[in-house]
């Protein structure tokens, strides 16, 4: 039972999708709420607060699936390539996430109870209703306006001031 103990816990904190997809779906977000201009990758960078490499990959994995259309030159940028009802949460997670929730899932299966395991099942099961709900969802039944989208970011920063007043960083004498 043990086995099965370990197994369970690998798999629920497999199912957390990767930074990848999360930043895919901000970029879509993004832009969706800018449509009247082009919009830049160090644009989104800073507005998130977070890499711009990193971003510039996720980007070019969007602009690759067909989701974002990129503007070369002076000027340029990113916009949208479809409109937001078109773009499918779950076709973009199923696209950008492995989704191997246990070693038994992938092609190779090294589990020395694979024949007779029960649980790869289960978490198959699993795997189509996560999807399943994410295929009922498009871009734009999650898309917020650049007000909504603005203050969510103000909202977000007071929490973190907040949190940072009430637990200030301990300092230690030496």
């Amino acid at each position: 039972m043990l086995i099965y103990k370990y197994t369970i816990c690998r798999a629920f904190t497999a199912m957390q999708l990767t930074q990848h997809t999360d930043y895919a779906f901000r970029v879509l977000l993004y832009v969706q709420a800018h449509p009247e201009r082009l919009v830049t990758i160090t644009e989104i960078a800073e507005y998130y607060r977070i890499s711009r490499s990193h971003l510039a990959k996720v980007v070019a994995n969007l602009t690759q699936h067909g989701y974002l259309i990129g503007v070369r030159g002076q000027g340029g940028g990113l916009k949208l390539s479809k409109p937001a009802a078109e773009i499918n949460l779950g076709t973009l997670v199923n696209e950008f996430e492995p989704l191997q929730i246990v070693e038994c899932m992938d092609s190779q299966g090294r589990c020395m109870i694979s024949p007779a395991c029960q649980l790869k099942g289960i978490l198959t099961k699993a795997k189509k209703a996560f999807l399943q709900t994410l295929f009922q969802y498009t871009l734009a039944d999650i898309a917020l306006t650049t007000p909504q989208l603005d203050d969510a970011r103000q909202e977000k920063e007071k929490e973190t001031t907040l949190r940072a007043k009430s637990f200030p960083a301990q300092t230690t004498k030496n």
